[in-house]
């Protein structure tokens, strides 16, 4: 699914949306209550068929470029780090951080 809040345009038009949906629910089950039922039923079927139509299928995702479990050797043996580190976790030393991290 799309994110509907790709930009303030975007995210103004899904509330504006949202409202012209609920709005002729809210008036009709104010008038009777079946009628507030069925005007959810015939704006949530129109709602859909135009959700349906704007969008196409999702493009394939990007290859991230990882080996496959097959590639990976089942035991690897931890690298000596340039810190003094073992590289398993038990690091003593400062920790380091970076920004880059999404």
């Amino acid at each position: 699914m799309r994110n509907p809040l790709e930009s303030e345009d975007a995210a103004f038009r899904f509330v504006l949306g949202t409202i012209a949906y609920l709005v002729p629910i809210v008036l009709a089950s104010w008038i009777a209550t079946w009628l507030g039922i069925v005007v959810f039923v015939l704006v949530s079927g129109v709602a859909l068929v135009l959700l349906r139509r704007r969008t196409g299928p999702l493009p394939a995702p990007p290859p991230t470029g990882r080996a496959s479990v097959e590639d990976t050797p089942a035991t690897q043996a931890s690298p000596a780090r340039a810190d003094g580190g073992s590289g398993d976790g038990t690091h003593e030393g400062p920790c380091e951080t970076t920004d880059d991290v999404p």
